[in-house]
């Protein structure tokens, strides 16, 4: 397998709080997940780059393109941003390991999406992950999938921000993460 620069980047940031439920607020989990995968995917050799926590989405996207656009970075990449999810009709179980990702829509990346899905299943998420293309969000316009350059990025939903909270839990969103990526690259490296 070619060596393959994971990039990290977790959802919202900065002053961009995302969804709040109580004490739960997803930029604060999003960051600890995120830390959290980039420490499993070193752990197996992956070179990893974690984008500064303290950039909301809008700083995130131009700092991508310039730090690992064509030309300022000539190596294989992929980058993920990092969520948590809402969920309705689910118990706060399910909701709670229920984990997502959306695709651009290429057939490269939707393969790549099916096996990260599959990979979810297999280590502790909920049969109801899901792989959607990004026309599907109930957002006009993913930005970290449509105004990076140069490099194929997707967005994932980990858990759901109010379901269950804690270190423990967090580490094993990681965990089921780090495992959706391994094997997405593993089974499709020409997503890189």
């Amino acid at each position: 397998m070619k060596k393959v620069l994971i990039i990290l980047a977790a959802g919202h940031g900065g002053k961009d709080t995302g969804a709040v439920s109580g004490t739960a607020v997803e930029r604060d989990q999003a960051i600890v997940i995120t830390d959290a995968v980039a420490d499993l995917l070193k752990k197996v050799g992956f070179d990893v780059h974690v984008c500064p926590h303290d950039q909301d989405t809008h700083e995130t996207i131009p700092y991508l393109n310039r730090k690992f656009g064509d030309g300022a970075f000539s190596g294989p990449r992929v980058g993920f941003e990092i969520h948590r999810d809402s969920a309705s009709g689910l118990s706060k179980q399910e909701a709670s390991l229920r984990c997502g990702i959306y695709h651009s829509g290429s057939t490269r990346s939707a393969k790549f999406a099916g096996i990260f899905v599959n990979a979810l299943e297999g280590n502790g998420a909920t049969a109801a992950s899901w792989s959607r293309n990004q026309n599907e969000s109930r957002f006009h316009s993913l930005g970290f999938i449509n105004q990076v350059e140069d490099f194929r990025t997707f967005i994932v939903e980990a858990g759901f921000v109010e379901g269950q909270q804690g270190d423990d839990h967090m580490n094993r969103l990681a965990h089921i993460i780090a495992a959706g990526v391994i094997a997405g690259i593993a089974g499709c490296p020409e997503v890189a």
